[in-house]
């Protein structure tokens, strides 16, 4: 009995030594965490229960000019995201074709614990999804919906090279989108929001769900002159079998680009199914050789350094002009030309001749204060500066070449810019797109511009004016169908052969035809570009100018321009009254430009 009763009391002594070790243990434990370890538990546990809400915001609205006609704005939708891992095959499979998304995009990836299914679902797509749940096919916990928002363009295909577009999660912007990201991006709100352990929603302590709303972007785009352009290049390239078209509408006094369009073009609410050549904005970043359209910058470096007299004249030998070994031709062969004259009928001869007075620094110089070679600092992404070498680079070809239009490429927008100068007495314009900022408290903010550089004198403007107007009103003009009913109209033809794999193609031609109205007063230029016309004709007065007359008449249309008191069309007294009396040495007869 008393070997029994000591083992019992061994036994006590060692249960209740462990329940002791086993107590001491548990306390240090609880210490540990209540004491030592509390505020990181307590930050965890936080974790677990609370979570922050980011609720997007929708992006700022894009209107024209007038305020109340929408380019672009921000459509409410709803984001959804699932737990494959819980729903199946079978049940993913269904969630495809109810979301309407690739076959295999939920199916393939069914052992992922998380997914994002559709970031832009409309009513329909959250009806069709909710009908899964109903029929039992898919458990309601595992779809997880959020609110947001995707952009939403009007007006399909219209302005899409200037708009760009934006994506569903704003990481990919193009156009006036991206340039101006920072106003139109909205700041999202935060909400904190309270759950069980199942993660299931218990109360919104905290937070706003309504997101600030963001500015709106007021453009100097005309919508109503933007569809007449995009109709008239569109209709144009068509009937001339051109492989495209490009065109831009500016106010030559304050730069406003009142309507910019390249066809074919795309729609941006569709942006990704277009591909990147009809996404890319070619009136600012292609650059050609512009032919003939070179010739009043020419023109006007004669007048700017004092090479000029009225009244003077050069023989352009009928048409052909061997100038060393090199030829120089004509399209139809002239006699003696004054300087108007040889605008008037486009003559390569005539004004290599009279450029061959300017010095290449100083023909160089007027050039660029004309904004060749150079950015035109358009508030839009990727402008081309076109190509203008420095002067000590010039070879004599390049120096003749470069005064009717060759050896330099510009963009149709830098074209619009230089004939500016030409058309409001003298300056170059900075080319802006965005003009305002609309903030939500009502005011208005306006878009800062930099103010218009003297280029070219005001009476070298005024002449030139005077010689552009021949180009469309003369018999030998080559513009004659850039005419416009009731309105004195300025411009000049272009054809210059198309560069393809550095060498020029004998078969397309750019085709183009820029000019003002009404030559005293003008308020816009349009500059019209076909590439490679092959029907009724491949001159810029052939194809390029009728478009430019349409555009033109709605341009003064739509401003409400008082017609011109038109006298009858009386030469100016440099020369050419021969023409329309029909001197041998100065007659032609069919002359394209």
């Amino acid at each position: 009995m008393n070997n029994e009763s000591q083992v019992s009391r061994g036994r006590r002594r060692l249960v209740s030594v462990g329940l002791l070790l086993f107590s001491v243990l548990i306390s240090w434990r609880l210490f540990v965490l209540q004491v030592s370890h509390h505020s990181d538990l307590a930050a965890r546990a936080i974790a677990q229960s609370e979570s922050v809400i980011t609720i997007p915001g929708p992006r700022g609205e894009i209107v024209d000019r007038s305020t109340d006609r929408y380019l672009a704005n921000s459509v409410p939708c709803s984001v959804l995201a699932a737990e494959p891992v819980r729903i199946g095959v079978a049940g993913l499979a269904a969630l495809e074709r109810a979301a309407q998304v690739a076959p295999g995009r939920l199916t393939s990836r069914a052992g992922h614990a998380w997914l994002d299914v559709r970031r832009d679902c409309d009513e329909g797509c959250v009806e069709a999804v909710q009908a899964l749940v109903a029929r039992g096919l898919i458990p309601a916990d595992t779809l997880h919906w959020s609110r947001g928002f995707k952009r939403g363009y009007p007006h399909p295909g219209q302005a899409a090279h200037v708009l760009g577009f934006v994506n569903l999660d704003g990481t990919l912007t193009e156009g006036i989108e991206r340039v101006y990201d920072d106003g139109l991006r909205s700041r999202s709100a935060k909400l904190l929001r309270i759950t069980d352990a199942k993660r299931t929603p218990v109360e919104h302590i905290s937070g706003d769900a309504t997101p600030p709303p963001a500015a709106t972007l007021q453009l100097a785009l005309d919508l109503r002159l933007q569809m007449v352009l995009e109709e008239a290049l569109e209709r144009a390239a068509t009937e001339h079998g051109a492989r495209g078209a490009r065109g831009v509408v500016l106010d030559p006094d304050t730069g406003d680009v009142l309507a910019l369009a390249a066809y074919p073009g795309f729609d941006p609410n569709r942006f990704n199914k277009a591909p990147d050549e009809l996404r890319r904005n070619s009136v600012i970043s292609l650059a050609s050789e512009p032919g003939s359209v070179m010739k009043p910058f020419t023109a006007a470096a004669l007048m700017e350094q004092g090479l000029h007299r009225p009244g003077e004249a050069v023989d352009c030998e009928r048409g052909l002009w061997m100038k060393g070994s090199r030829p120089i031709r004509d399209t139809h062969p002239h006699g003696v030309l004054t300087l108007p004259e040889v605008i008037e009928v486009s003559s390569n001869i005539g004004i290599v001749k009279f450029a061959q007075r300017l010095q290449n620094d100083d023909f160089y110089r007027v050039l660029v204060r004309l904004g060749f070679g150079r950015r035109t600092g358009v508030d839009l992404p990727a402008e081309s500066a076109g190509v203008l070498t420095k002067p000590d680079q010039w070879k004599v070809v390049d120096h003749d070449s470069i005064a009717f239009g060759h050896s330099l490429s510009v963009t149709t927008l830098q074209l619009a810019v230089a004939m500016s100068a030409i058309a409001n007495g003298g300056f170059r314009v900075t080319p802006r797109v965005g003009l305002s900022w609309e903030l939500p408290d009502g005011t208005r903010q306006p878009i800062p511009r930099p103010a218009p550089e003297r280029a070219i004198a005001a009476n070298t403007s005024w002449q030139l004016r005077q010689f552009l107007r021949r180009v469309v009103e003369e018999k030998h003009g080559t513009g004659k169908n850039a005419a416009v009913e009731g309105f004195f109209v300025a411009g000049k033809t272009g054809t210059a052969e198309l560069v393809i794999d550095g060498h020029y193609n004998k078969t397309e031609n750019l085709s183009s035809f820029v000019g003002f109205a009404p030559v005293d007063h003008p308020v816009a230029i349009v500059v019209i570009s076909l590439e490679a016309p092959k029907i009724g004709g491949r001159t810029g007065g052939a194809t390029a100018a009728p478009a430019f007359s349409v555009v033109m008449a709605e341009v003064l249309r739509l401003r409400r321009i008082a017609p011109d008191n038109l006298p009858p069309v009386n030469p100016d007294g440099d020369g050419s009254a021969a023409i329309a009396k029909g001197d041998t040495k100065r007659s032609t007869r069919g002359v394209r430009g």
